[in-house]
């Protein structure tokens, strides 16, 4: 990568033997930050605008010299420049590793910097470096060993913003496994990657970073350096899955879930859900499952919304029963929606997404403005406003908004017309909204649209 800003190069090959060079990469650890973009001498670099949380570069190669590194957060009212600005000095053949870690919401945040020499690894060997990188777990203790390997000796026990040396050791299979505190007790591991395969020549960093989502507190990301960085996770990750009562006309409902094929007699995992109402399924074992939605009491053979899903362990999922089931006996059209949760909060956002589980409104677009505004109604339905999600189409669940936190008027058109008018939505910041629009619910004597309102 070439960084072309006030007379940085990158140097590499031949060159590297003429002009002195060090290595610099930069890892987005921070966990509640936004995406960031990443300045040197005041200048962007190429590669490095936009990195989303969990990520890191590849090592650049620079002229040895003293460099001001910048890490500007892309909140959603406006970039916050120098949320961290660390001053280097790179001298030759070292490599420098720029941490953004920590929490915007208290003094944790900052940059961990790493510095170590530049050295090949033996190809029958790989090198490995330990960060504690997660502001949520407390000192923790680390065991690298055989897959069958008896927790003895730790590598290290380290707090937030410590990191080990390098240890190379001899390429091939191993376990990491993290325990609270200095214990070596099984009953103590908070975290098991189970067996993993070192490769020789690799040199790794390993961080350990929050797990916003089910199962282990920390996740373990491993960067490279060449940018193919990958995260590993806890073996024993449980998944989460929330089910959502937004299927009109059927009344109070039952859900049944269970790794496929799923018995006709299984008993139900909710006895009884109404209409717009929510539940929340945890500990689940990955794995293929089938979701049965139907009428309380009819059994999971004659449940008329069945769907399939792969759940991954350590992360959260809600699942919709959404259509309509006509009380003129009319042809039902009841299906399920599958979508994945990220809940991680952004201390700078407000997040939101929507999900259109409103099937007699068709296609319709949603327009989500503040309170402050005072947008109208006739405004959205002469058009005189561009929609914030055009072109909704039922079942579609759209990517979580970044919103600066405030007061929101939501809105939803369909033919023209306004069918949902929702006011003042407060979305505070970190704050985590999915809106489902559903259909009236009959059964009350609505006869206007509205949405479900789901925090988290």
């Amino acid at each position: 990568m070439a960084a072309g800003v006030m007379g940085l190069s990158a140097c590499g090959g031949s060159s590297s033997s003429v002009r002195p060079t060090a290595d610099v990469r930069v890892i987005h650890a921070a966990t509640d930050a936004p995406d960031v973009n990443v300045r040197v001498n005041g200048e962007g670099v190429e590669g490095l605008q936009g990195v989303p949380f969990g990520t890191g570069s590849p090592f650049l190669r620079l002229r040895t010299d003293r460099y001001d590194v910048d890490v500007d957060a892309l909140a959603a009212a406006g970039t916050i420049d120098s949320v961290i600005n660390a001053s280097l000095t790179l001298e030759r053949d070292t490599q420098t590793t720029v941490i953004a870690a920590g929490l915007l919401d208290d003094d944790s945040f900052g940059p961990q910097v790493i510095v170590n020499s530049r050295s090949l690894v033996p190809s029958d060997s790989t090198r490995v470096q330990v960060v504690h990188a997660a502001p949520g777990a407390p000192e923790v203790s680390v065991f690298v060993t055989a897959p069958d390997g008896m927790l003895d000796m730790p590598l290290t026990t380290f707090s937030f913003y410590d990191n080990t040396d390098q240890v190379t050791v001899p390429a091939g299979e191993y376990r990491i496994r993290i325990t609270a505190g200095s214990s070596n007790d099984d009953s103590d591991v908070v975290f098991d990657s189970g067996p993993i395969t070192l490769p020789g020549g690799a040199d790794l960093l390993v961080l350990a970073l929050d797990n916003p989502g089910p199962g282990a507190p920390v996740d373990l990301l491993v960067s490279t350096g060449t940018g193919d960085d990958f995260v590993l996770r806890d073996v024993n990750n449980t998944a989460s899955l929330r089910a959502v009562h937004a299927a009109s006309g059927v009344s109070t409902a039952e859900i049944f879930a269970g790794l496929a094929p799923l018995a006709d007699n299984a008993d139900p995992v909710v006895d009884e859900i109404e209409f717009t109402q929510s539940g929340t399924l945890d500990g689940l074992e990955p794995g293929e499952y089938e979701v049965r939605i139907g009428v309380a009491g009819a059994g999971a053979a004659d449940a008329p919304i069945t769907a399939t899903a792969a759940l991954e362990g350590g992360i959260a999922y809600t699942a919709l029963a959404a259509g309509d089931l006509p009380a003129d006996m009319g042809a039902p059209d009841l299906f399920a929606i599958l979508a994945q949760d990220d809940r991680r909060q952004v201390a700078t956002d407000a997040r939101v997404r929507a999900i259109h589980a409103a099937s007699l409104a068709g296609t319709v677009d949603v327009f989500v403005t503040p309170s402050a505004d005072a947008v109208t109604v006739q405004a959205i339905e002469m058009g005189e406003l561009a929609p914030t999600l055009p072109g909704f189409e039922v079942g579609d669940v759209t990517p979580y908004l970044a919103l600066p936190p405030g007061t929101y008027d939501v809105r939803v058109r369909a033919g023209g017309t306004v069918a949902i008018d929702v006011s003042d939505v407060d979305l505070g910041a970190g704050s985590i909204t999915t809106l489902v629009a559903r259909n009236p619910d009959a059964e009350e004597g609505e006869d206007e649209f509205g949405f479900i309102v789901l925090p988290n």
